[in-house]
């Protein structure tokens, strides 16, 4: 999947699992779900809010990487 730019200084991150049938060993998910992580970035410091299943990680990183190569990705904007 790719990252989606929400505003000049956030973007979506994240991940869908098909596979998962239950959420907290409770709740069915017969279609799955989505993990949603934000990537926040400020004029000092970037943050990543939430983040994904550890069974998706491989997913995240990649978003990453493939975001960290667009240019200016990492500088906010004023």
């Amino acid at each position: 999947m790719k990252t989606r730019k929400i505003t000049d200084n956030v973007t979506w991150f994240g991940a869908i699992d098909g596979d998962r049938r239950l959420f907290d060993s409770l709740i069915p998910l017969p279609d799955g779900t989505t993990y949603n992580a934000y990537l926040v970035r400020g004029n000092d410091k970037t943050a990543l809010v939430d983040s994904v299943d550890p069974s998706m990680t491989d997913i995240l990183l990649q978003q990453k990487d493939e975001w960290e190569k667009r240019p200016n990705a990492t500088s906010p904007k004023s």
